[in-house]
């Protein structure tokens, strides 16, 4: 069974490379995954066959030990080609991670990026990891007050064809400064007239297109609980002027949820987030002091039980509660 699995795992992989088949980037890095367990060899050939932009989606994916194949053995400039491709909070988050693994490659590899992908990087790369500027991405549907409808959607139309801009859930209404006015959602834009302008449009309900956003020094929990609360699929991202920068999408949100999530459940457990891919010896002697500690502390326990044998000895109802005293208060930590 596991033999068979193996052959699926490289004719999905093989179909993909053919002809594109409908394999998610997380799918690409599971098989590769298991590739990489079962033949180095096959793991080569199949991640020097993806295209650029499949690396790029994959490559987010990958688990470091994976991401430090693809810097070691995919060339510069498919890698930058790749980094690309991303929008440009996922590019930025790409460099950051490779430069943890190899600085001098990062380094490397951003000098073989395009002007726009080094200028998007640098700019969002200066924020705080829990500011809201470092979760969004800069491509943007947005237009002036005294465009026309029927403009930006061609400008739009455009954007989508040449690949520039995905999941986009609304337009972003600025004026001639670029500050942030009106949101408004697709599925309402698609009912106006596309000769009117959006000043024009706007006017006719403009608390109806009240804008949500988030200044790009907050917190990104403050982003986080508005999405939530209003039940939106992006937020817009300004700075203290109101200018424009940038959005917050769902899938972001979603990505901050997990690996903060994630981030306890490690911190509960005592271990970090790379514990999944250590081998047993590895992990074993990261938690080798923790396990020493707690075995001091149980014999200090022992111990302090021996200093009252009779009174347990005088009264057996001590020994029954000794177990249950123990049990509660580990639990009553671990729910703390």
């Amino acid at each position: 069974m596991p033999n068979k699995n193996l052959e699926e795992v490289k004719e999905q992989l093989q179909k993909h490379i053919i002809d594109e088949s409908e394999l998610s980037p997380a799918d690409i890095a599971s098989h590769l995954k298991r590739l990489k367990t079962h033949d180095e060899d096959e793991y080569a050939k199949y991640l020097e066959k993806l295209d650029p932009q499949t690396l790029g989606e994959a490559a987010m994916e990958m688990p470091e030990h994976m991401l430090r194949d693809v810097i070691e053995n995919i060339p510069n400039d498919k890698i930058a080609e790749a980094i690309d491709e991303l929008e440009s909070d996922d590019a930025t988050d790409l460099i950051q991670t490779i430069e943890e693994i190899d600085e001098e490659k990062a380094k490397e590899l951003f000098s073989s990026l395009e002007i726009d992908s080094q200028k998007e990087i640098s700019k969002l790369i200066n924020y705080e990891e829990n500011e809201a500027g470092a979760y969004m991405q800069t491509e943007l549907f947005s237009a002036r007050l005294d465009e026309s409808l029927g403009s930006a959607i061609a400008r739009f139309r455009i954007m989508k064809q040449e690949d520039k801009i995905e999941n986009v859930f609304s337009l972003f209404v600025v004026d001639e400064g670029g500050v942030l006015k009106y949101t408004i959602a697709l599925e309402d834009l698609i009912t106006y007239d596309f000769n009117l302008n959006l000043s024009q449009i706007v006017s006719q309900d403009e608390e109806k297109f009240k804008p949500h956003f988030t200044i790009d020094s907050d917190d990104i929990k403050i982003a986080a609980d508005m999405i939530m609360d209003y039940d939106l699929s992006a937020i817009a991202v300004t700075n203290r002027a109101g200018v424009l920068l940038g959005r917050i999408t769902t899938d972001d949100i979603h990505d901050f949820l997990e690996e903060s999530a994630t981030e306890q459940i490690y911190n509960l457990a005592g271990v970090d987030d790379e514990a999944e891919e250590e081998g047993l010896v590895k992990t074993g002697r990261a938690r080798a002091a923790w396990l020493f500690v707690n075995l001091i502390t149980a014999i200090l326990g022992v111990i302090v039980i021996g200093f009252f044998e009779k009174s347990i000895e005088s009264l057996v109802a001590l020994a029954v509660l000794m177990p249950i005293v123990a049990s509660m208060g580990g639990n009553a930590g671990n729910q703390t």
